[in-house]
């Protein structure tokens, strides 16, 4: 199964890291926007294209 987190803000990053971790041991594919987008990157289209 291919997952996208959405975790909103820095306050949730850990979270969003574990349950990443826990998701991937199950052998999902795991989509979090911290390992994807960089500077100077437009986030919303590279989320865009990351749910395509």
């Amino acid at each position: 199964m291919r997952i996208f987190i959405s975790y909103g803000n820095d306050e949730h990053l850990q979270m969003a890291q574990r349950l990443r971790r826990d998701l991937m041991k199950s052998r999902h594919q795991v989509w979090l926007a911290e390992d994807k987008i960089r500077p100077p990157e437009a986030w919303e289209a590279c989320i865009e294209r990351g749910l395509d």
